[in-house]
């Protein structure tokens, strides 16, 4: 989980941030003043928690110092005492001390420890705490993204505990974040989810808590209003894409993968069967855990072709598919049945001779729904055994905002606003670019490289579009870089507000 963790944080980018003025107030709020927790520590260990409420209480003040040292001497304790909620109370407040006086401290072992101990007891509540806290961190470092991530983590712990202002909170920072941010497609996908889980598990909300609510919507109210149609929402469990095409090298004898995204979009966790059949290969091994599959295809001694998941609300599970190497074509069929709705999707694998010496290997058909986020997921095989720097060329037939990402690093690469390519228009960006040529670099070594593309179409719901990708040729370098193409589109049919 820890590594799952760390991929789940991978994305990184600048954010904007400011004051929104005193009519912001309510929207402004910590999450401590709108969501009071239950401070089960004070009773766990008497002495220990009222010491350690005195310390925190001290800290605040701004005697962040003498408060750290405390602190770790009250987590040793609660540590000999064997008191949990105590020791990772003291720890928490420790990193947010920390992170106050030292910004650009790494916190990450801290918090994984955090993470893997609260784990370990079973505390989902401290669980779903660990990771807003690994975003009031990475909200101090700049990284608004890898903070929405988190904080999307615990909007996914805490419904499944049945928190929902809990969730709504996390769900509130994420829409602050977003519309600081200036990043509009990311804040409609929040708030489609917040009138989800208002309309789905209604509760009574504290009054401070609709204020916020309230007051952020009006505050992102104009920058959702430039985006246009929304799509149609769904609910239940999604399967992207609809169709997967993975085109490898038989002479190279390489190894086929493809990535299929498994979406919970319901406000509540689900179970079911995620079930994997090929034509001409049997299913041989499951890895992974909760955060992420690999499922491998061969002629070995075959396992049970399914698996019973469980998806927490909100819970997009990655599933890689591997093939390994073949001489004929195969296809394969993912299907979750589970609640009341089931998905299907299937993809086949093509072993190819005479493919050029670099070539984006695989594509897929997605429809994209209002409210989720589903990255185009693409390998780029390299057969000269030469590590280089190349260009990316991405590209949409219509109008579509594009981000692109390293998968491997996290890093974001390029942003490109109207999906032309050139990167010369208002709103383009290339982050990653070492020879200063305008274009989006790639280091392309003997080994696949991934890179994720997100996509949000400017048409009508329902137009199909191309986003195409694959690598400029530079002079010296391999010709005839094959490049692959997406089907997207988004789904017919109004969304919630």
């Amino acid at each position: 989980m820890i590594a799952g963790m760390q991929k789940f944080l991978r994305i990184a980018a600048l954010g904007i941030w400011g004051v929104a003025g005193t009519a912001a107030v309510a929207a402004e709020a910590p999450a401590e003043a709108l969501v009071r927790r239950g401070e089960a520590w004070l009773s766990e260990g008497t002495d220990l928690g009222l010491e350690m409420a005195h310390v925190i209480a001290a800290g605040k003040k701004g005697n962040r110092r003498q408060a750290r040292s405390d602190l770790e001497l009250i987590a040793t304790e609660a540590e000999s005492r064997g008191l949990k909620l105590v020791w990772l109370q003291a720890q928490q407040w420790w990193v947010r001390f920390t992170l106050a006086d030292h910004t650009e401290a790494d916190l990450t072992p801290a918090l994984e420890d955090l993470l893997k101990e609260s784990q370990a007891a079973g505390l989902r509540g401290e669980e779903a705490e660990v990771y807003a806290l690994w975003g009031e961190v990475m909200v101090a470092q700049g990284q608004w993204l890898m903070a929405v991530k988190a904080q999307d983590r615990t909007t996914q712990l805490a419904l499944d505990e049945g928190a929902v202002p809990r969730a709504l909170e996390a769900f509130l920072e994420m829409a602050r974040l977003c519309r600081r941010a200036d990043h509009g497609w990311r804040l409609r996908q929040v708030w489609v989810r917040i009138d989800q889980v208002i309309a789905d598990r209604p509760v009574v909300l504290s009054g401070e808590l609709e204020a916020a609510l309230k007051t952020e919507r009006a505050a992102g109210a104009l920058l959702l209003a430039r985006l246009g149609l929304v799509g149609g929402a769904i609910t239940g469990v999604d399967l992207q894409p609809r169709d997967g095409r993975v085109v490898v090298s038989a002479p190279d004898r390489e190894l086929g993968r493809s990535r299929f995204l498994l979406t919970n979009a319901s406000a509540f966790a689900t179970e079911g069967e995620l079930a994997i059949r090929a034509d001409h290969a049997a299913v041989t091994a499951w890895q992974g855990s909760s955060s992420g599959l690999f499922v491998t295809l061969g002629k070995g001694t075959a396992v049970q072709g399914a698996r019973h998941l469980r998806l927490l609300p909100g819970q997009q599970l990655e599933v890689y598919v591997e093939h390994e190497p073949g001489l004929a074509q195969d296809t394969v069929q993912v299907a979750w049945e589970g609640g009341a709705k089931s998905a299907t999707a299937s993809g086949t694998f093509y072993f190819s001779d005479g493919l050029p010496a670099v070539s984006v290997v695989n594509a897929g058909v997605f429809q994209l729904n209002a409210g989720w986020s589903i990255p185009l997921y693409h390998e780029i095989y390299q057969r000269t055994g030469r590590a280089r720097v190349q260009n990316l060329q991405v590209t949409a037939s219509a109008p579509c905002h594009l981000e692109i990402y390293d998968h491997d690093t996290g890093r974001l690469i390029a942003v490109d606003g109207n999906g032309d390519g050139n990167y010369r228009a208002s709103g383009d960006l290339v982050v990653d670019d070492a020879d200063g040529d305008g274009w989006p670099d790639l280091v392309v070594g003997d080994r696949a490289r991934a890179i994720e593309i997100y996509a949000w179409p400017a048409g009508s719901p329902g137009q199909a579009i191309t986003v195409s990708a694959g690598l400029r040729p530079v002079e010296g370098g391999p010709a005839g870089n094959g490049s692959a193409e997406n089907t997207v589109s988004l789904r017919a049919g109004e969304g919630r507000p």
